[in-house]
């Protein structure tokens, strides 16, 4: 595969991706395959080469073939959580919570393709949904339960709000993109709590109110406890049912996201997950390592460089490994490439995070995000 490959397609990249999007909107069971009408003249038959036809394809498969094993961490997750709520202790919570690691790092192995979805929300509809109930952050804690300053904010105090499983699926992205009350990080923070040291009595059932709530007129249901472990248990069931989802439906072999994958041609593939990396490289990883008011990106699961680290492995796996790398096709330069991320990578593990490396390690996310410039890439 040659570099000049997406420099001589980038053209007509727009034309291919709106054609190829509308064409997949209004597709139906009868529909034919999704072929995106590109001018002649645009893209020269090496667009369609069949190396990268066939890397393109793995690319999906890998990652794909990755979800059975998040289906089943998923399940051991609910199980620990209901544990927990069931028999709360110290052991009981620590369990949950490392089950939600093993989780969340089966979750990470399929970045190249949550990015693919989340960038081209257009093409793949459903998986982005998905992507954005399993994965939303960053967000306000406060809009969960309560926080510094504010002990009886959140959905666990607000007892207007009945805490069902439409509720949640209600108050999801409500009014702004932190508004999260699903996922792995909604779930994260319930577990850990604010300041990553929520006590075994925050799981506790109450069966009895006291003074103060029956002068309030609150029922045994309403108390804040109990509020608490009903959140806790829905949103451990919704992550499962979306995950399962997400292997059932969405990424299996005759999936409704791999399928659309499939029938695009491979220079619109290769477009498309560069558009992403680029969109993954650019506008999300650099969260990992910036502050913000917000929840930040990780936070309540434990450290967030650890996390970033996973995600630049598995964008490593996605574009540079193989006899033929994906990369090879865009970049004549694998090898420092892989250099300058394994490097990245080594360092996000043993450095601390000062200054000094945070201006560094953004400008190699930078850097590593040359390749895949998307600006031609029209926005869903």
């Amino acid at each position: 595969m040659s570099a000049n490959l997406v420099r001589r397609c980038r053209p007509a990249l727009a034309l291919v991706l709106v054609l190829a999007l509308a064409s997949g909107c209004e597709r139906s069971e009868t529909s034919s395959p999704i072929e995106p009408t590109v001018d002649a003249n645009a893209v020269e038959p090496q667009a369609d080469d069949p190396t990268l036809a066939l890397e393109t394809l793995a690319v999906w498969q890998r990652t794909a073939e990755r979800t059975d094993a998040l289906a089943q961490s998923a399940d051991e997750l609910y199980e620990a959580v209901l544990v927990l709520l069931d028999r709360p202790s110290v052991e009981s919570l620590t369990q949950a919570r490392q089950h939600w690691h093993q989780t969340h790092d089966q979750w990470l192995a399929l970045t190249p393709l949550s990015a693919l979805a989340t960038r081209h929300r257009q093409a793949f509809p459903e998986l982005a949904t998905l992507v954005r109930r399993i994965d939303a952050q960053p967000f306000e804690p406060g809009y969960l339960d309560g926080v510094a300053g504010y002990p009886y904010s959140g959905l666990v105090h607000d007892i207007s709000l009945p805490i069902t499983r439409d509720t949640l699926l209600e108050q999801h992205g409500l009014t702004d993109d932190s508004d999260v009350s699903l996922g792995f990080h909604a779930l994260a923070f319930m577990l850990w709590g604010e300041n990553l040291e929520r006590p075994v009595v925050d799981f506790r059932a109450r069966e009895r109110l006291s003074a103060e709530q029956s002068e309030m007129g609150l029922t045994v249901e309403e108390i804040p406890n109990n509020r608490r472990r009903d959140l806790v248990q829905l949103i451990a069931r919704q992550l499962l049912d979306d995950l399962r989802q997400l292997n059932d439906n969405e990424l299996a072999a005759h999936g409704v996201a791999t399928q659309t994958y499939e029938q695009l041609n491979a220079a619109t593939r290769l477009l498309l997950l560069a558009s992403a990396s680029d969109d993954l490289l650019r506008e999300r990883a650099p969260g990992y390592l910036t502050p913000s008011s917000s929840y930040r990106m990780g936070r309540f699961g434990g450290d967030e460089r650890r996390q970033l680290a996973h995600i630049l492995e598995h964008l490593n796996a996605a574009w540079s490994t193989g006899e033929a790398p994906l990369l090879s096709a865009i970049d004549d330069d694998v090898d420092t490439w892989r250099d300058n991320l394994e490097h990245l990578v080594a360092e996000l593990r043993s450095e601390t995070l000062t200054s000094d490396n945070r201006a560094r390690w953004l400008d190699t996310l930078d850097v590593l995000a040359g390749p895949f410039n998307s600006q031609a890439t029209p926005d869903p």
